[in-house]
């Protein structure tokens, strides 16, 4: 996971409340004793009369304490209802009971490294196809094997940076080793991290180009054929890339030439 760098918003919100709950208190507590000193003055009190002297002094505070406090309350009912809100809809959408989110993890650097789980049994369970292209007990013994490959086999130094090492570069480390005949050392342990590596996750890169994929080819624009598109789309992530706008381009003579004498619906041919 990310190490956040900051603390988050939510945090700061939360200690801020925390602040103002006891500077509430503090001040209901004021206010009972102010209320309980005005109901038995001091020369008046007596052994006999002290206890509802305290009684009337903790009434007066709780009540004095939920009214400086109810704008907090009504702002914990808020927050209820959106985590509420939140956790049925994500239960509605993905069975979170499924097997595989017991071992998913085991595709991390640190978990992999120290064999958590011990073995990949549970994996062929779930995805018992797996058998079809390799041996549950080769894996197994691969999965074992990998985890004794020398630190500088990952161009670090120590363990924690191996540990914080990103997933695909620790695997394409793994899974690209080769023997003195130049054979894959780990073939069938490829087979199981091709499949748990290729488990659905929120590709957000790919949603951004559906997103302007869908600005391109709407509803008017559907009958699009795949190279007009990829035209259109090409040029749109080039500038992005490059960090240019349509009026920072430059086009050759040739293309301008060509766009020129171009008819109607006829494709531009530039080499």
């Amino acid at each position: 996971m990310l190490e956040l760098k900051s603390k988050p918003k939510a945090f700061k919100n939360t200690v801020y409340f925390s602040q103002e709950r006891k500077e509430a208190e503090i001040k209901a507590q004021e206010d009972g004793l102010k209320s309980a000193d005005k109901a038995f003055p001091k020369e008046s009190r007596t052994p006999a009369n002290e206890a509802a002297y305290k009684l009337n002094y903790k009434m007066t505070a709780n009540v004095s304490f939920e009214q400086n406090f109810q704008p907090f309350n009504l702002l914990l009912k808020s927050f209820r209802k959106f985590y509420q809100t939140g956790y049925s809809e994500v239960t509605k959408r993905f069975d979170l009971k499924d097997e595989v989110y017991e071992f998913s993890s085991l595709i991390q650097p640190k978990n992999a490294r120290k064999l958590n789980p011990a073995s990949l049994a549970e994996v062929f369970k779930r995805f018992p196809q797996l058998k079809e292209s390799c041996d549950p007990n080769l894996a197994d013994s691969e999965w074992r094997k990998h985890a004794s490959l020398p630190l500088s086999h990952f161009g670090v130094t120590d363990r924690y940076a191996l540990y914080n090492m990103k997933v695909d570069d620790y695997w394409k480390a793994v899974l690209s080793t080769l023997n003195p005949c130049g054979e894959p050392v780990f073939p069938n342990l490829t087979e199981c991290m091709y499949l748990l590596l290729c488990l659905p996750f929120s590709n957000a890169s790919a949603e951004r180009v559906f997103s302007h994929l869908k600005e391109v080819k709407d509803d008017k624009q559907n009958r699009q054929e795949t190279p007009t598109t990829d035209a259109i789309l090409k040029p749109k992530f080039w500038m992005l890339k490059k960090e240019k706008s349509a009026s920072k381009i430059q086009f050759p003579k040739e293309l301008v030439i060509l766009a020129k004498n171009v008819k109607s619906n006829a494709p531009i041919i530039h080499e």
